[in-house]
């Protein structure tokens, strides 16, 4: 529990000085590939639940905050939550960070677009 307050605690912080869910948004990059990589952090999410993680732990980093950065407006908030909780994990909290209502929601917000999207 003190791990999901803390994960919870530090969202609400970085949301506030607008560091995850606010501020400027910036362009997405020449040749990012939303439909991709929304795919990607949805199968990350999935494949951390049920204990098998990637092997490169890093690079599935990178892609979870890329995709943050980057997703499309609608799914801003949703995209942070996702990416936050998926970056705890991979940094060694419990797979119970991504059981809790906000997380599962992000996720199947991100889901929901992908398949209106991009099927």
């Amino acid at each position: 529990m003190y791990r999901l307050t803390a994960f919870a605690g530090v969202f609400v912080a970085l949301t506030a000085i607008g560091g995850v869910a606010g501020g400027v948004a910036a362009a997405t990059p020449v040749g990012y590939d939303t439909c991709g990589e929304s795919a990607y952090v949805t199968g990350l999410y999935t494949d951390l639940a049920h204990n098998n993680p990637p092997a490169d732990r890093a690079g599935a980093v990178t892609r979870a905050q890329g995709f943050r950065d980057n997703a499309p407006a609608e799914l801003t908030g949703d995209a942070a939550i996702e990416a936050e909780a998926e970056t705890a994990v991979l940094g060694g909290a419990s797979v119970d960070v991504l059981q809790n209502d906000p997380v599962i929601q992000a996720w199947g917000d991100v889901m929901d677009w992908h398949t209106g999207h991009c099927l």
